[in-house]
């Protein structure tokens, strides 16, 4: 089973709060599952892990995935946490870093905040790359968008320009590897 370290899940709850403010916080908090809710009653701590499926349940009390702006939304959550990266731990890299070295680098933030499962990075000619994540156990459409918004946004602040990336293989479609490809100018 998959499972996200805790700055995933405190992202999550700053995006909320600064967004839509701390009563649809709580509100929110009010909707999720009784064993989700116990989760968030207790001080998230960066270091651990927590299973997935609380920060999916996270997601969708925000927003029903049926609703046409929740990819939207769910992409905007990671690229907030895009941003929060750039203040944090990460900050002298995306200084330094060209969008290929900090996407190229990916496997390493991956392998930070998630439990199982392999990035890679295929670079191809340009500003062109090809990310694949296999066997990770991403089982919901709000973790691809979150993904592929943390992408487009490391991608912005390391100098690139109008980051695009299609999602090209997918659980939803069956596929056991996730896939984008990923341009900018």
């Amino acid at each position: 089973m998959l499972q996200a370290k805790g700055p995933l899940f405190k992202g999550t709850l700053k995006y909320i709060k600064e967004k839509y403010g701390t009563e649809k916080l709580e509100e929110i908090l009010k909707k999720l599952p009784e064993e989700t809710k116990k989760i968030f009653k207790k001080p998230i701590l960066d270091s651990m892990f927590y299973p997935a499926e609380h920060l999916i349940a996270l997601n969708i009390a925000l927003i029903n995935p049926a609703d046409p702006e929740a990819k939207k939304i769910y992409k905007e959550i990671g690229r907030f946490s895009g941003e929060q990266a750039y203040h944090g731990i990460y900050k002298l890299l995306f200084k330094v870093g060209t969008p290929k070295f900090m996407v190229g680098r990916a496997s390493n933030i991956w392998k930070t905040y998630y439990s199982q499962g392999e990035l890679r990075t295929v670079d191809e000619k340009g500003n062109n790359m090809k990310i694949l994540i296999i066997n990770s156990g991403i089982n919901h459409i709000s973790l691809c968008a979150r993904i592929e918004g943390f992408i487009e946004k490391v991608v912005e602040l390391t100098g690139g320009k109008n980051p695009h990336t299609n999602h090209t293989s997918c659980f939803i479609n069956g596929s056991n590897i996730e896939e984008w490809h990923l341009s900018w100018e």
